[in-house]
């Protein structure tokens, strides 16, 4: 079940990152253990995630989620409103632990 649920969540994930125009494209880099809030400009009813090994997240409100980082890779984040229409695709990175 959890492998057809992501399977499906990456196809639809590639479908409109490829094809919207309208939809922003941005990156955010995280470090391990330190989340960070991120907030579209519209309301969203699904938050996509490339790769859910990499990052977890927490809806806030209607316009913003807490990314929490799980380990070193990268993935992307799909925001995408009621209509169906992509609000924006995130790169998530979440760099290997540094040396104090």
């Amino acid at each position: 079940m959890q492998k057809r649920s992501l399977l499906m969540a990456a196809v639809v994930a590639a479908q409109f990152a490829t094809s919207p125009l309208w939809a922003q494209s941005a990156s955010v880099e995280l470090d391990p253990g330190a989340g960070a809030s991120v907030s579209v400009d519209r309301p969203f009813s699904i938050v996509l995630v490339g790769d859910p090994s990499v990052i977890d997240f927490e809806p806030q409100d209607e316009r913003s989620v807490l990314l929490k980082p799980l380990a070193a890779g990268a993935t992307n984040l799909v925001f995408v409103d009621k209509e169906g229409t992509v609000i924006t695709n995130l790169t998530i990175v979440v760099r290997d632990a540094r040396p104090i």
